[in-house]
Parts: C-alpha cells; sequence; structure tokens
C-alpha cells in the first residue's frame, strides 16, 4: 500500500491505498475519473488539454 493523495478544492487529502482499488470505486460514480498514467487518475471534467507527455487542467498542468 502507498500513500494516497487526493486534491480537491479544499484542500489535500491522503491515506495508505491502492490505486486500482480507487480507480474501481470512482468507477461505480457519476464522476468520470481516467486514469492518464500508472500513479494518477484525473476527473475528466477538469482536463482542458491533452498531449503525449502532458495534460492541462483546468487549474494547472500536470506533466507525465
Amino acid at each position: 500500500k502507498r500513500i494516497i493523495y487526493i486534491h480537491h478544492a479544499g484542500g489535500t487529502d491522503k491515506f495508505y491505498g491502492k490505486l486500482n482499488e480507487i480507480e474501481a470505486e470512482l468507477g461505480d460514480g457519476t464522476i468520470p475519473f481516467i486514469r492518464i498514467h500508472q500513479s494518477f487518475l484525473v476527473n475528466y471534467r477538469y482536463i482542458k488539454s491533452v498531449r503525449y507527455d502532458q495534460v492541462c487542467l483546468l487549474n494547472e498542468l500536470m506533466s507525465i
């Protein structure tokens, strides 16, 4: 198990877990999360653009 960081409008939360389990739980919900990298799940609604090595979110740029 690794530390999972959840970044949200209210700040950041962290806990121990597996990203695969989080992805499975989120897959059952109404908010569309996609896995853009082995280590990242992103809310699809916040993606502004995607390039080969970058995902630009509405609030910041994430290089993968």
